[in-house]
Formats: C-alpha cells, sequence, structure tokens
C-alpha cells in the first residue's frame, strides 16, 4: 500500500539534491529574513491560525564548536533530523541530538559544542522549514485552498525544542519564544486573536504554556481558541515504547497495519534507526508520552520479553534496564505535572477543542523474542496486542481530552485510514478539523 504523497515528495526531493553527496550530513538551513508588521487593508481579517507541531514536528537546526563526539567542527546552520544523509556520520548525529543533565544545577544540556535550536523557518511565519513543509503538507494545502489562509500572513506555525520535556522548554526559552512569535503573528494579521491548532505532544506543550501565570495577560490578549488534534496528554499505549525500544518511527500506522505480523516483525531496521535509539535514550520528552496510570491500568502489560513483562506501574524498571537512568529519574515528575494540567480543566478564556480518530488498530502490548540490553536497540516485537484509538494513542487516553474542554467540543473520528498524523492530512479528518474550525471563528470560502 503506498505511503501518502504528502510524507514522501518532499523528502525524495531532498535526498536527491546534492545534500546527500555533500562533505557534511544534513541540509544547509540558511536564516530566512524576518517579516515586518503587517501594513495596508485590513478588511475582513481571518483569525490568526498557529500550528504547534507534535514530537518530531520541528525541525532542529545546529551547529558545532570543535570535534567532539565524532562531529568535525561547522559553524552554518545545518538540520539535524533523521533524514539519509546522516548515514555519513551516525555518532555526530546521535551526539548533536541527545540531550544530558546536570544534577547540580538541575538543567538539561546539549552535548558537548553542539548549539541546537528549532528551525526559525522565516519570523513570525514558521512555516518555511523543510519538516514542517512535508510532515503538515495536506493542513497547509487544506487552509489555502478552503480558507484562502496564507503563509506569513494569517497562517503561521510555532517550532519548538521536541526533544524537552516541560522543565527543559521553560529552562531553554521555548515559552518565551513561542509567546514572541504568536505575538508577532497576530499583530501582523491585524490584531486577530490566534487559533491554536496543536498537534499531538504540541496539546501538552501549549496547555503547560497557557496555565503559567507569567502568560496570563498575553494569553487574553492573543489567543481565541486551541484546538488538540489528536491529543496525548496522559500518554499513548505501547506506540512510545516501540520507538525507545527499537528506534524505529511509524507514521502511517493505518497503513502498516495492513502488513502481517510475521512480515513486519521480520522487517530490518536501518543504520539510522540504531542511531535514533542512541538519540532517543536521552530525549526527555518521552516522560510526557509514556502511558499514565489511571488512563491505563497499573498493572497492563505494556512489554513482554522471555524472562519478565514490564507494566504500566514499572516503566521506570524499564527504563533502567535500558540504561536510561537520566529519563527514570524524571518520568514521575513529569507525569505527575501532566496529571495536575488536566485536573485544571479548560484554560480560562479559551475555547477548547479535541479532535481525533478513534477507528485504527493501536498497539497495546509489545512481545519482544529478546530481553532488554542496555543501550542497544531490539529488533521489532515479535508480536503485537492490538487495541484501538489514532494507531499510536489508545481510545481512553483521547478521551481524557474532554477533561479540558468545554462541553460539547469533542470531535470524534471513526475512519481506519485516519490516523494520528493522518488526522492533518485525509479528507475525513480534515472534514472533522473544519467542523471545530467552524466553531472556533474559521469560515471557508
Amino acid at each position: 500500500m503506498p505511503v501518502p504523497t504528502s510524507l514522501t515528495s518532499g523528502v525524495i526531493a531532498h535526498l536527491t539534491i546534492p545534500n546527500y553527496l555533500g562533505k557534511q550530513p544534513g541540509a544547509p538551513s540558511p536564516i530566512k529574513p524576518r517579516q515586518l508588521p503587517r501594513r495596508g487593508n485590513c478588511d475582513n481579517p481571518k483569525p490568526t491560525f498557529v500550528l504547534v507541531p507534535g514530537a518530531t514536528g520541528s525541525q532542529l537546526d545546529g551547529t558545532q564548536e570543535g570535534s567532539a563526539g565524532g562531529c568535525a567542527a561547522f559553524s552554518s546552520p545545518r538540520a539535524v533530523y533523521p533524514d539519509f544523509s546522516w548515514v555519513k556520520n551516525l555518532q555526530c548525529f546521535t551526539h548533536m541530538m541527545s540531550v544530558t543533565y546536570d544534577n547540580s544545577t538541575g538543567r538539561y544540556l546539549n552535548s558537548s559544542g553542539t548549539h541546537l535550536y528549532p528551525s526559525e523557518g522565516g519570523w513570525p511565519d514558521g512555516t518555511g522549514s523543510f519538516l514542517l513543509q512535508s510532515a503538515y503538507a495536506g493542513l497547509w494545502q487544506h487552509l489555502r485552498s478552503n480558507y484562502g489562509y496564507t503563509a506569513g500572513v494569517d497562517m503561521f506555525a510555532a517550532p519548538y525544542d521536541w526533544r524537552m520535556d516541560y522543565d527543559g522548554l521553560e529552562q531553554t526559552g521555548q515559552f518565551d519564544q513561542i509567546a514572541a512569535r504568536i505575538a508577532a503573528a497576530v499583530e501582523l494579521n491585524c490584531g486577530q486573536k490566534a487559533v491554536l491548532h496543536a498537534h499531538s505532544m504540541g496539546g501538552n506543550v501549549m496547555l503547560h504554556m497557557l496555565r503559567l501565570p507569567q502568560f496570563k495577560e498575553w494569553r487574553q490578549k492573543n489567543i481565541k481558541a486551541l484546538i488538540l488534534a489528536s491529543p496525548s496528554l496522559e500518554g499513548a499505549a505501547a506506540e512510545p515504547w516501540m520507538t525507545k525500544i527499537t528506534g524505529i518511527v511509524n507514521p502511517v500506522p493505518a497503513y502498516t497495519v495492513n502488513i502481517p505480523q510475521p512480515a513486519l516483525a521480520a522487517m530490518p531496521s536501518l543504520a539510522l534507526d540504531q542511531a535514533l535509539y542512541q538519540a532517543w535514550q536521552a530525549t526527555p520528552s518521552f516522560n510526557m508520552v509514556f502511558p499514565m496510570a489511571g488512563v491505563m491500568d497499573k498493572d497492563h502489560v505494556l512489554v513482554r520479553t522471555p524472562s519478565r513483562s514490564y507494566t504500566v506501574g514499572q516503566q521506570q524498571e524499564l527504563l533502567r534496564d535500558m540504561g536510561a537512568d537520566m529519563m527514570a529519574d524524571h518520568l514521575d515528575k513529569v507525569q505527575a505535572h501532566t496529571r495536575q494540567l488536566v485536573e485544571g480543566g479548560p484554560v480560562p478564556g479559551i475555547q477548547s477543542f479535541c479532535v481525533y480518530s478513534t477507528a485504527v488498530c493501536t498497539p497495546m502490548t509489545l512481545t519482544f523474542a529478546s530481553d532488554i540490553p542496555k543501550w542497544r536497540p531490539l529488533t521489532r516485537p515479535a508480536g503485537i496486542t492490538w487495541g484501538t484509538g489514532d494507531g499510536t494513542v489508545d481510545l481512553r487516553a483521547l478521551r481524557i481530552c474532554s477533561r479540558v474542554v468545554q462541553a460539547g467540543n469533542i470531535e470524534e473520528v471513526a475512519h481506519p485510514m485516519v490516523d494520528h498524523i493522518g488526522l492533518n492530512r485525509e479528507p475525513a479528518g480534515l472534514a472533522a478539523l473544519d467542523k471545530v474550525y467552524a466553531k472556533a471563528g474559521m469560515v471557508k470560502l
């Protein structure tokens, strides 16, 4: 079954240009010009639209000072995300993607010499990075064709460093940068408040930010509505553990679920998957998407191996068995904070909505043929126990979203081809989004 064009066309174009053959991995990432405040006609402006992408949805750019972790020094920004040009130097890729934690200061740090940050993608536009253009191509096209939106005029994106958990985002000034970008976008669009389309983990990021007291006045001035699309507020069942244990990311579960399990288990992992596995061991944001007790039964088995099983209540043990001690140390704190965000209910003064898919097979338990090793990826699971959801987040966790929106502001999509990211691409997913957009004040042409 073919992968959607919107996921492949940009990638293919990107990998067939001289980037792949250049001396250094990673596409060059030139700084785009900043836009001046909008001047001229402000008749009938649209609500400002801002996409807040999910985990891995924001392109990260970086530079490297000195030689470390297999990297040669480079001062011109390059894209640092899993494209195949990095196969030339996977050790450097892992070095640049990894996050460390300084126990003496309580701060997250990049690896030695690495400066890594979300690609600006134009200011305040934000949509201009390759990754945002390709991953959300269907959504951008829908907004252009059906609503008349224009990137950098009334349609924007708010990228962030998706490797970080709540503390890391605050420490690195990410929330201040998001606030400044959205305020500039609203000013550029004749003062029209923003409708935030927060996808997946982007919902956690925005719920946290909108509840921070220092952003109360900013929120009242700039935010009209919050749309939580494919929300993973209290975790995503076994799918994050698939990625954590194997390094393999599955962007189209509605397609891969049709592959017979023996054939899927036999598919080889790539060298890039193995490098991603190493980087994922030091990615604090995973703690924001691991399933939480309460949403799932504490004794539900997430991972089964020949010698033992790991339940929802034993995820810290699983992290330590993998060698991910930094993440194990912070798991309880991150999950406790997420629970507080959800228990806080709807953000005051903002219309909030949930939109998600309910009819895609979703991994609930992974069965591996080998025990969990330290710092070494396993191959794909030999068996998967399926539930229902959006292919990434299970249905019970998706419905937690009802606790943070007003009554009647939930839209469920029961379509087998609308998965976690497909909500932003497939016709049935876009139709569900249209219903919510209308309630948020967006008007079709």
